[in-house]
């Protein structure tokens, strides 16, 4: 085989494997993720939980909330869980979307229309379980009979006054456990956030440099 035709055909490779890779990756639009990183009780700018929000069956948008640091999960104790979760609605749906809207929570879960999170403002919706056996390690549901909605229309922040900072979405976690010989016990806290998680750079490099080898080798073939 010639170097020309080598050289096409390493050129067929490169180019598939980046059409598969970015392929492979997350599309904006299907789904999107960000992490709750503030506290008002333990240290800020770690990520304590995520959220992920994605299109779902049948125009459903669905979440997934669930906590994602081992510092957190350490300090698990009886029922430990999710509490509370609360979230924002953009002003083009505004009107339409409510609390009857959200569908398929965990048994002993409800989800209610405007309550404050404390320190994270006034939120549109707030999901919450009165028993101590209902929290969820991690919290799934859907918005439901909503036409037209987007991922986007759920990326709002609170409004209000917000020690903490007006935030895209909040939490409240309990069944933390009480260390031996502690006075005053830890028992639950409220975490909030609006990092978006990105595409890891490291993906976007790899991409990136794959279609440079193959434009340099298209280029250098065809002199």
């Amino acid at each position: 085989m010639n170097n020309k035709r080598t050289a096409s055909l390493l050129i067929r490779v490169i180019v598939s494997l980046v059409v598969l890779l970015g392929a492979a990756m997350p599309v904006r639009s299907a789904s999107i993720t960000y992490v709750l990183d503030q506290s008002h009780i333990l240290p800020d700018g770690v990520g304590y939980l995520q959220v992920t929000v994605s299109d779902g069956l049948n125009g459903a948008i669905d979440f997934v909330v669930g906590a994602i640091n081992p510092d957190l999960l350490e300090i698990a104790g009886t029922n430990f869980g999710i509490q509370a979760f609360a979230f924002n609605v953009g002003p083009d749906i505004s009107v339409k979307v409510k609390a009857r809207n959200v569908t398929n929570l965990p048994a002993g879960w409800s989800a209610r229309d405007n309550f404050r999170m404390a320190g994270f403002g006034l939120f549109d919706i707030r999901l919450l379980t009165g028993s101590n056996n209902a929290r969820s390690g991690t919290l799934t549901f859907s918005i439901t009979g909503i036409d037209g909605d987007t991922l986007e229309d759920y990326i709002f922040a609170s409004s209000g006054s917000a020690s903490g900072g007006n935030q895209f979405f909040a939490a409240k976690v309990a069944g933390f456990k009480c260390l031996k010989g502690e006075r005053k016990c830890l028992t639950n806290g409220f975490f909030g956030g609006s990092s978006e998680v990105p595409l890891p750079a490291t993906a976007w490099l790899f991409l990136t440099g794959m279609a440079g080898v193959a434009m340099r080798a298209r280029r250098r073939f065809r002199h």
